[in-house]
């Protein structure tokens, strides 16, 4: 849920070692502003996440670039939203974690 910034959503790996984090946006907040400071800063949540000690012992040898944050939403997902494609743990473009979104009515 999108209001609760201190947790991962949901944990998916595919057949191809890829893993894919989901945020849920349930559309509960109304005010695009509040909704998209929400977002960045469930991304810091995730992007943690994916840097720390916990996710390379459940995901030995994964990298930020084997990781997609996604982004699913009941109402469909702002122009300033869209605009966020990657997230890159400080700074370090080069190990930048890809951002997708889904609008499911």
């Amino acid at each position: 849920m999108l209001e609760d910034t201190g947790r991962i959503d949901m944990v998916a790996e595919d057949r191809d070692g890829k893993v894919m984090l989901v945020i849920t946006d349930a559309g509960t907040v109304e005010n695009p502003d509040q909704r998209f400071t929400l977002l960045a800063e469930k991304m810091k949540t995730y992007v943690g996440f994916v840097t720390s000690e916990a996710f390379a012992r459940r995901f030995p040898g994964r990298t930020p670039g084997d990781v997609t944050i996604h982004v699913m939403c009941s109402e469909p997902p702002t122009d300033r939203m869209m605009k966020v494609d990657r997230v890159a743990p400080g700074g370090k473009h080069d190990q930048a974690i890809n951002v997708t979104f889904q609008h499911l009515p």
